[in-house]
């Protein structure tokens, strides 16, 4: 009776095992080029998206980048001038109140990687609020650098949003550092020696 019970748990296992193996393979069929459509998407956003991160006053001359958010997890080890730890406490503030780094409302569907979108929400702003920060602090602005900008004049204030990864120089960096992980370890575990196009983009992010 025991050996007859065994073997009844055994060939019940392999059942629920085969059946488990072609649900993955059938929502893998469906889902995948999805999410690889999703993610490519995602990946040409955040290449294109030019950020200002500017000193609130004058410093040196590199104390103030041009960058996307895959270039800015290389500030945690390099030798620029924001790389310096003295900067990491500093806060971020927008010169106007509608700055995202990206559509949101684009990424938030059920096709991109719940671990992709958790990284991905840790820079976005749900609201702003007006500000007259002093000291010194990072201004930022997206897409490309307001020429008219005097970081000296604060008379009509910044604002800050509620995302984490504006909440200071260093979490900004650490989020950009976490993103691009996620990402690119999504492409190496799911990725097909066919997906060209995935394998190209994951050299741009790692580059």
């Amino acid at each position: 009776m025991g050996a007859l019970l065994v073997i009844l748990c055994i060939c019940l296992m392999s059942a629920l095992i085969f059946v488990f193996h072609k649900w993955r393979q059938k929502k893998r069929k469906y889902v995948y080029p999805k999410q690889k459509e999703i993610i490519l998407e995602l990946i040409k956003d955040l290449n294109s998206s030019k950020i200002d991160i500017i000193l609130s006053k004058i410093g040196p001359d590199d104390s103030s980048v041009l960058l996307t958010l895959f270039e800015a997890r290389k500030f945690l080890n390099n030798k620029r001038e924001l790389s310096l730890e003295q900067y990491d406490d500093y806060k971020l503030f927008f010169s106007e109140n509608n700055n995202q780094v990206v559509d949101f409302k684009k990424y938030s569907n059920k096709f991109l990687p719940d671990e992709i979108l958790t990284e991905l929400e840790n820079f976005y702003n749900a609201h702003y609020t007006r500000v007259y920060p002093t000291g010194l602090y990072f201004i930022v602005v997206l897409e490309s650098r307001q020429e008219n900008w005097d970081t000296e004049d604060n008379s009509t204030g910044l604002f800050t949003g509620n995302g984490r990864a504006f909440e200071t120089w260093l979490n900004f960096k650490e989020s950009a550092d976490n993103l691009s992980y996620v990402i690119t370890q999504w492409i190496r575990e799911n990725c097909e020696l066919t997906d060209i196009e995935l394998f190209e983009r994951l050299e741009e992010i790692e580059d």
